[in-house]
């Protein structure tokens, strides 16, 4: 499987600097090509990046285990969120997520259901325990 998967991007990558090859001589209609390589290569995808608000003061206030409390209940909540919406969680660190979606509206779609379930999750909640997400999504056309 690793030789095949080898293969596959040594493929992919021979075409694309053909592509790129071509693009350069003078007399290539780039947009032509630019078509080829989107057709062959393009794709819009979906960064997200997550942050509990006001997670460092509380740390401060609350000390080690209210932080590591938070942390747990924020991804015990929020990670099945992102499986169910196939995103693949990129890097964790402290209390900030990076996770990918290859489909943009799934992307939207996980964003509104982490603050939808985190606003339910509050409702009873002391201040201190509640957990308050930032989340900014950035869409981006690859090729």
């Amino acid at each position: 499987m690793a030789r095949k998967k080898a293969i596959e991007i040594g493929a992919s990558l021979d075409r694309f600097e053909k592509l790129l090859a071509e693009r350069l001589k003078p007399e290539t209609d780039s947009e032509i090509i630019d078509k080829r390589i989107w057709d062959l290569f393009g794709e819009t995808w979906s960064i997200m990046f997550t942050d509990l608000s006001g997670f460092s003061r509380n740390t401060d206030k609350f000390g080690i285990i209210h932080f590591l409390q938070m942390i747990y209940e924020a991804h015990r909540i929020l990670i099945p969120i992102i499986d169910d919406n196939d995103g693949i969680l990129l890097k964790d660190e402290g209390d900030s997520l990076m996770i990918l979606f290859r489909n943009v509206e799934k992307a939207f779609n996980a964003s509104l259901e982490m603050q939808n379930i985190l606003k339910k999750y509050n409702i009873d909640r002391a201040e201190e325990e509640k957990i308050l997400l930032c989340v900014a999504t950035i869409s981006r056309v690859c090729a």
